[in-house]
């Protein structure tokens, strides 16, 4: 009887890793990190349109065609995760924190091509969550279970391409390269009341698949338009963006923008919506910002709206720049319940801190 009711226990434990913002999500993919590097960090994960560095060969690898000269740059940075659970017992936090931003990325001119390469992580998977349930009877007892839910890990992405202007104001741009990676994570479940019941459950996963990215933009005198796609696998969801940004000032010290992301076209269909923009306070000095907003389809489950802010700046000393981003998504959903037949909602934020540095030859 033991043995059995171990069992079952188990495989609750398993929908309940299921329910976390982390390892693994509803749909299998962790967080789908807002940005690459700091600059992009900084602009809400902009995904249309190359922000003037080697990220683009990340997301539109059109926006290769921009650049000036060579280039190098690196970024780091934490990821701050909170959830709140909301079920028949009150409320349950949990915060845990990553690595969320690893990234390298270099960019080459070669005649009329741009060619450019850049390693990154696009998701990842670390969540931390404690969960209690007591006794019932006349009035709430003593505790009875204590489930533990920890993973870590992360997916990466190495890619190389290039940009071609094709016709006069018209830009392609192609890359391809290598998802890689791997998750950890472990469910423990304590019974407090009989000690032999207790269980940990690990669960490992790999990443290890063929990607490719592209793209186009359409660089007129005072705007932009990009169209950009990046390939799906069964851990990572495909992703189609369309975007336009206009100059501000005759002297171009300013952006403006909207963009709006596809993920899982023809299936999932969440989207995400992106207003964002930038501007030079002075020659050296850099404003960038995001808002964004979305929703986020699952199948069978209710989610409330997705809510982004991102804010940035940089330091532009001629040859060098330095970047720093910050980066706040949060969004609510009804979880696989720990009890069966009574949903649970969760409500999840994270937030991204991003720094960067890149030098231009």
């Amino acid at each position: 009887m033991k043995k059995l009711f171990t069992f079952l226990c188990v495989l609750l434990l398993i929908p309940f890793a299921a329910s976390g913002f982390g390892y693994l999500t509803l749909n299998g993919e962790g967080t789908l990190l807002p940005g690459v590097n700091a600059r992009s960090v900084a602009f809400g994960g902009i995904r249309s349109l190359g922000l003037g560095d080697e990220s683009a060969v990340l997301t539109n690898p059109a926006g290769l065609g921009r650049l000036k000269g060579t280039s190098v740059s690196i970024s780091v940075g934490p990821g701050i995760g909170s959830a709140l659970m909301l079920d028949s017992l009150g409320q349950h936090d949990a915060n845990w924190l990553g690595l969320t931003t690893l990234y390298g990325g270099a960019s080459l001119p070669a005649g009329d091509m741009t060619l450019g390469a850049a390693v990154a992580e696009i998701s990842n998977f670390s969540y931390d969550l404690t969960h209690y349930t007591y006794e019932f009877g006349i009035e709430l007892s003593g505790l009875k279970e204590i489930r533990k839910v920890k993973s870590t890990g992360g997916m990466y992405e190495l890619v190389g391409g290039m940009s071609y202007p094709v016709l006069s104001g018209l830009t392609l741009g192609l890359s391809a390269g290598y998802r890689f990676g791997s998750a950890r994570c472990d469910s423990t479940y304590k019974d407090v009341e009989e000690p032999d019941n207790d269980t940990l459950v690990t669960r490992e996963k790999s990443f290890g698949s063929f990607c490719w990215h592209g793209g186009l933009e359409i660089p007129l005198e005072t705007v932009i338009f990009g169209l950009s796609w990046a390939s799906g696998d069964d851990d990572y969801p495909a992703r189609a963006a369309a975007g336009a940004s206009m100059y501000a000032g005759k002297n171009r010290d300013g952006t403006f923008g909207m963009e709006l992301e596809l993920e899982d076209p023809g299936d999932g269909n969440s989207t995400n919506t992106r207003i964002f923009g930038s501007a030079f306070l002075d020659d050296s000095f850099e404003l960038m910002g995001c808002l964004s907003f979305g929703t986020v389809k699952y199948d069978k489950v209710e989610t409330g709206p997705k809510m982004g802010l991102a804010l940035g700046a940089g330091i532009h000393l001629g040859s060098a720049e330095i970047d720093g981003g910050f980066s706040w998504t949060a969004m609510s959903r009804d979880s696989i319940s720990v009890s069966p037949g009574q949903p649970d909602e969760l409500q999840d934020s994270m937030a991204m801190m991003s720094f960067g540095f890149s030098w231009k030859f």
